[in-house]
């Protein structure tokens, strides 16, 4: 039931605003929305609805024709797992706007409530500055904005506003000019219904497009994301990496974000590298150091940053392929091992050296190996950790057994009486310690995937930088001997399978080479490109579409300014330097950002001209 109360007539129209609207359920209320919104304005957002969707009919012919009684609320016809027209009251308030629930589906899927809402949660944080600029006054009146950011099972969030109503038993009144508002309301927010679910529909192709990228990496396991600056390369890469380390998408909220790309920085499954024409074998693979070594200087062959990943990575999988009680077992004596390294760094500290034999003791703890020497030797000795671990898990009990050892390094045979040594000073400080052996196993390690990025990848040459190894990326988990030999005899580099790589290349430099035949054999490569329907700020869209014509004509071919030798898609400046909702911000990116690009494209003959008549064009889309 629903009325208007007359009983005071009106004279003005300040008198027609102290009418009082009565209703007893929710029903009653989205009736009289039905009634006063209008079926011009109920046709629009049906028929919208319906294209956003793709649906073959319009759901209803009304407004909010979802309706509970028992729960008062109502909602669009459909909006259980979407973005809803929402409207919603207590005894001393309505509340309504855009809701996003992830409290129920309405039908059995293999989907859940949290999977449905999120690509809408997504798009509302895209684009959460336009919406904010054009409504205002809209604030979170269910949920929180952390609940948007990270929607679980049971969460109802409507970012909206609220007015107030009076009760008096079952009849509950509204003030008609509150009524008016909430009319207005509901035609003013759809705008922002239409952007957030076009933004949904755009990520969502996005997500696809990143899980074909991910079903790609597991055909070939060597990606390059190639386009013009500024189309996402290193955006999309990070992506990638981020869902198959963390099995989840990244955040479109900027604050987010930057927290996950910490979280993927510090992950020891992600590394990353920006290559440049300096860049060398012997800065990626394995190179020289040099070792202060007493008053003397030696050098040694070491690891760089690519080998020890791959190390890492081949850990992992070895590791993968151990029983659970094998795999305890390592990882327990691991863990006693680094006690036990800490433990001699403190005696160190305090004797300058311990003890091995009557000529030789032990001086200093490296990274990866104990090292030893004697007063009278010119070259020092070590024992990697790796092998104290190894001789510890086999029970090693004489020299004998130690050179017969055949996975310890190639200098454990000549030097087995000091390995034996640094062994029994382990087993003993293990006793010592009282600690034993986990009784429970650990759960089986699981194989991870190891993500290594190279940015900017063909502004290296690339040929000399990967050497050998370019042969190691198609035959995985083959070890490949390498130019350089480690001091502990290992002189190997091995690939493994779960390693995967992915480089972005910038298809508008000329200033480096091209990629041989060899190494595009080896590599799958996407195409990236400038995506308009992800600048939503109008002046910035306007001034993309002024660049573009710089690049492609009104009737989609390539422009007079463009150079036959280059495609339109490769070059254009992407999306990234239009997003932005600040006009200042805008017209700075043109002029030391975007000018700049294109002055150079001329320079490097990309284009054929830049006039100032266009220039002058750019300038005026931001007015």
């Amino acid at each position: 039931m629903l009325s208007l109360d007359f009983s005071c007539g009106f004279h003005t129209f300040g008198d027609f605003l102290n009418f009082i609207m009565t209703f007893e359920t929710i029903t009653d209320l989205a009736i009289e929305i039905d009634n006063r919104i209008g079926n011009e304005f109920i046709n629009r957002f049906q028929y919208l609805r319906k294209d956003l969707k793709a649906a073959s009919r319009i759901s209803d012919r009304h407004l909010l024709g979802n309706r509970h009684d028992d729960e008062n609320w109502a909602i669009n016809s459909g909006g259980g797992t979407e973005l809803q027209y929402h409207i919603s009251f207590d005894p001393t308030k309505i509340y309504y706007g855009l809701g996003f629930s992830a409290q129920y589906v309405q039908f059995q899927n293999e989907m859940s409530p949290v999977d449905y809402i999120k690509p809408f949660t997504r798009a509302f944080l895209t684009h959460r500055e336009e919406i904010t600029r054009l409504l205002p006054d809209y604030k979170f009146v269910r949920g929180s904005e952390a609940e948007i950011k990270s929607p679980s099972y049971g969460n109802f969030i409507l970012f909206g506003k609220t007015l107030p109503i009076q009760g008096s038993g079952e009849i509950y009144e509204l003030k008609e000019e509150d009524f008016t508002t909430v009319l207005n309301d509901l035609k003013r927010q759809l705008p922002i219904y239409e952007l957030i679910f076009k933004a949904k529909k755009h990520l969502s192709q996005a997500m696809e497009k990143i899980g074909t990228y991910i079903d790609l990496l597991s055909i070939k396991p060597q990606l390059i994301l190639q386009g013009a600056p500024g189309t996402g390369k290193t955006f999309a890469a990070q992506e990638i990496a981020y869902q198959m380390i963390f099995g989840q998408h990244m955040s479109t909220d900027k604050e987010l974000r930057k927290a996950e790309l910490l979280k993927l920085t510090d992950s020891d499954q992600y590394a990353f590298v920006q290559f440049h024409p300096a860049y060398s074998y012997e800065d990626f693979i394995r190179g020289i150091s040099a070792k202060p070594n007493g008053e003397t200087v030696t050098y040694q062959a070491e690891d760089r940053s690519f080998a020890k990943f791959a190390d890492r990575a081949n850990q992992n999988l070895t590791d993968s392929k151990k029983s659970a009680i094998a795999y305890t077992k390592e990882e327990w004596t691991k863990t006693m091992l680094d006690k036990f390294r800490l433990d001699l760094s403190e005696k160190l500290a305090n004797t300058g050296n311990i003890q091995l034999t009557d000529a030789a003791f032990i001086d200093r703890i490296n990274n990866d190996t104990i090292r030893y020497r004697g007063e009278s030797w010119q070259i020092d000795g070590g024992v990697p950790n790796k092998d104290i671990i190894e001789m510890s898990l086999k029970n090693v009990q004489s020299l004998d057994e130690i050179r017969k050892l055949d996975t310890l390094t190639l200098s454990a045979k000549s030097n087995s009486t000091y390995w034996l040594k640094v062994l029994e000073l382990f087993k003993r400080f293990i006793i010592d310690s009282g600690e034993i052996e986990p009784s429970k196993p650990l759960e089986q390690a699981k194989q991870k995937p190891f993500l290594y990025i190279i940015d900017e990848i063909n502004r290296a040459n690339l040929p000399a930088v990967l050497g050998e190894l370019i042969y190691a990326l198609e035959y995985r988990d083959i070890p490949v001997k390498s130019i350089y030999e480690l001091p502990t005899g290992q002189d190997a580099i091995t690939i493994p399978s779960n390693l995967y790589i992915i480089g972005t290349m910038n298809t508008a430099d000329r200033s480096v080479g091209h990629l041989d035949y060899a190494i595009r054999r080896r590599f799958a490569f996407a195409d990236v490109r400038p995506d308009e329907s992800v600048i939503t700020y109008p002046k910035a869209k306007k001034l993309f579409e002024k660049i573009r014509s710089l690049f492609i004509d009104d009737a989609g071919k390539d422009s007079v300014y463009l150079s036959s030798e280059f495609d339109a898609n490769d070059v254009l400046p992407g999306h990234s330097y239009y997003l932005t909702n600040n006009d200042t911000t805008l017209g700075l990116k043109l002029t030391y950002d975007l000018l700049p690009i294109l002055k150079e494209y001329v320079r490097d003959g990309i284009l054929t001209a830049l006039p100032e008549s266009k220039i002058k064009e750019m300038y005026d889309s931001l007015t």
